[in-house]
């Protein structure tokens, strides 16, 4: 079987990221930043697609709410 190489990073080319990736939830935001900004040193343009964005905003209201129950549950 012949193998087959993707093409480099190019400056100018796009990163997209475009399916719920849970690890953005933990992954601090200044840190995505850094990420974010280090890519753009490098000339590429890095989008987040509206699903990643509602998927990240989800996980930090279940988190939340999975903090609250559990601590008004030690209340009691």
């Amino acid at each position: 079987m012949r193998k087959i190489f993707p093409n480099k990073l190019s400056p100018r080319d796009e990163i997209r990221i475009i399916y719920p990736a849970r690890i953005l939830v933990i992954v601090d935001l200044s840190t995505r930043k850094i990420a974010k900004e280090r890519l753009e040193a490098l000339d590429l343009k890095v989008f987040f697609s509206s699903i990643v964005k509602n998927e990240i905003y989800l996980i930090r209201l279940q988190f939340n709410f999975n903090l609250g129950c559990s601590m008004y549950m030690k209340l009691f």
